[in-house]
C-alpha cells in the first residue's frame, strides 16, 4: 500500500471566517477552481486579472466588514496572503 502524495496547498479550516470569506469571494468573483489551493496566485488563473483582483479584495472586505491594507489591491499575493491580510484587518 502506497501513501497518497501530499498536497503543498495550505490546510483548510472551515471554522476560519477569513478563510471561508476568501474562498467564497474567490468562487463568486473569479469563478474558477483553485489549482494550488490557498497557494494559488493570479498567474495560475487566467481570469484573475488586475480588475478582478480589486473586485476580489473589495468583496472580501465587504464579507468580513474590514478594510485591508492598500498594498493588497495590487495583484501578486496568493490566496493565503489575502487570508492573512483579512485576519490582520479583522476585529
Amino acid at each position: 500500500m502506497t501513501a497518497e502524495p501530499r498536497s503543498h496547498a495550505s490546510p483548510v479550516r472551515p471554522t476560519d471566517a477569513a478563510l471561508t470569506a476568501v474562498l467564497e469571494a474567490f468562487e463568486d468573483v473569479i469563478g474558477e477552481p483553485l489549482p494550488h489551493g490557498t497557494d494559488t496566485v493570479p498567474e495560475d488563473v487566467e481570469s484573475w486579472t488586475s480588475l478582478s483582483h480589486v473586485h476580489l479584495v473589495t468583496e472580501i472586505e465587504s464579507r468580513l466588514g474590514v478594510v485591508m491594507p492598500e498594498r493588497y489591491l495590487v495583484p501578486g499575493h496568493s490566496l493565503a496572503g489575502l487570508v492573512s491580510a483579512a485576519r490582520e484587518a479583522g476585529p
